[in-house]
Order: C-alpha cells, then structure tokens, then sequence
C-alpha cells in the first residue's frame, strides 16, 4: 500500500524516507496524535540530530509538506495544524 501512495505523491520511497515513515508511526502510538511539522523536526532532532531534525531535510524528501505527506504514507490521519 505505501509503495501505492508514494506514486501518487510522486516520491520514490528511499531508506531515508522508510526511516522518516516508521517513526511518525511510533510518534502516533506514543502521543496518539500525528505530529505537525514543527512537532515533528523538533522530535526529530532529538532522536537523530540536526541533520535529518530540519525541515529543509523533510522537503527534500516530502515536497508537498512533509507531515502531511509522511502521515499519509504512514497510514495515519493528517496532523491537526495541517491544512
């Protein structure tokens, strides 16, 4: 189904992506909220830096708004700030 939607959305689904994918999943299974973008930098940054905790990385990889993007391939109801 994921590799479905990213055609659609016109990504080609690389590790970097996959990595981005799994941990909005968890992020919803622990806070029971799909995060908005800067929720979502920001928890990354934590977890793997500043290199992949920016939103410049995030757009490279989901061009079209990359929680918006990333909860939709994860499966997830859009982040509520999501327009």
């Amino acid at each position: 189904m994921v590799p479905t939607l990213a055609e659609i959305e016109e990504i080609e689904l690389t590790e970097q992506h996959w990595e981005i994918i799994r941990f909005v999943r968890q992020f919803y299974l622990e806070f029971n909220t799909s995060p908005a973008i800067r929720m979502l930098v920001k928890a990354l940054a934590q977890k793997y830096g500043d290199e992949k905790g920016n939103s410049r990385y995030l757009y490279r990889l989901f061009p079209k708004g990359p929680a918006k993007q990333a909860t939709k391939l994860a499966g997830l109801p859009k982040p509520v700030k999501c327009i």
